[in-house]
């Protein structure tokens, strides 16, 4: 199965002997990159990040992709990634989140965390015995696709609509 790493340098899978160069992808958004959704977005649609999920089945993305750790970019590049339709069924592949902490703990301090629990995610330590059973589990067949979008939607509420929501609604209590 073809698989690609998506990191920041901060894992041992990173070292080039299970991820070769062409199966890696490092998030590192410049400095001065202001708008990092508008850098994911930018690496999906046209970048390199772009090129190299064309050739993946599967995808294993780093929860920690800044020094911020609690940032969760790994999460966020993956609503990204079920999100950008001009990847066409892309958007289903299977992504393997690599973390050191548990669901119960991303659950509690993430505020994306629905991901976690949709068809077509899965979440390993950030440890060779992990690795071991993950790479099993794909030679199984028993990682599988998202099944659809729609199911997806369906599972998630995106933050950002919690924060328009009560703007909106102060606007319009001066209308009626």
């Amino acid at each position: 199965m073809k698989k690609l790493l998506i990191h920041n340098q901060n894992t041992f899978l990173a070292d080039g002997m299970i991820f070769s160069n062409p199966e890696q992808f490092v998030f590192d958004p410049d400095f001065d990159v202001i708008d990092v959704d508008h850098y994911i977005t930018n690496q999906l649609i046209s970048g390199d990040l772009k090129d190299k999920l064309a050739q993946a089945e599967v995808v294993f993305i780093k929860v920690a992709l800044t020094n911020n750790y609690l940032e969760y970019m790994g999460i966020r590049l993956a609503y990204h990634l079920r999100l950008t339709e001009s990847l066409g069924e892309k958007i289903n592949i299977p992504i393997i989140f690599v973390a050191e902490e548990s669901y119960q703990f991303l659950g509690l301090t993430s505020q994306l965390s629905e991901i976690l629990f949709t068809k077509g995610i899965y979440l390993m330590r950030d440890t060779k015995d992990d690795l071991d059973k993950f790479k099993k589990l794909i030679n199984e067949g028993r990682i599988q696709n998202l099944p659809s979008l729609e199911e997806f939607i369906s599972k998630i509420q995106v933050p950002l609509l919690r924060i328009i929501r009560p703007t909106i609604q102060s606007q319009m209590s001066g209308v009626f």
